[in-house]
């Protein structure tokens, strides 16, 4: 399972009614944002999340710069196990307040 299809699993099981899903993939979003099922490897992943978008009031996919999503790719290098699903809500680090301040510059 990859982070978006988690996250969006995440949000239902939380019963959130509005969600937004940010990716550093243009193309990702294109993707997600278009009608169209595809045949390759990765698309029944989008086909989830596409599905599970029904289950929210709103889902919302939105293009975010790489540079502007350093909190991502930190927590993404912090976990030791990639086999490991970790869901970050409250408590966090200094670290992680300093680079969302710097990824709210972009």
């Amino acid at each position: 399972m990859d982070g978006s299809q988690m996250g969006t699993e995440c949000g239902k099981d939380s019963k959130l009614g509005q969600v937004v899903l940010e990716f550093d993939s243009l193309a990702l979003v294109a993707k997600l944002q278009s009608g169209n099922s595809g045949r390759a490897l990765v698309d029944h992943i989008h086909d989830d999340i596409k599905s599970l978008a029904l289950k929210f009031v709103s889902l919302f996919c939105c293009h975010v710069k790489r540079v502007g999503n350093t909190v991502t790719h930190y927590l993404a290098r912090i976990i030791p196990d990639m086999n490991d699903e970790q869901i970050f809500c409250e408590n966090f680090s200094n670290c992680i307040y300093i680079l969302a301040d710097l990824d709210l510059q972009y």
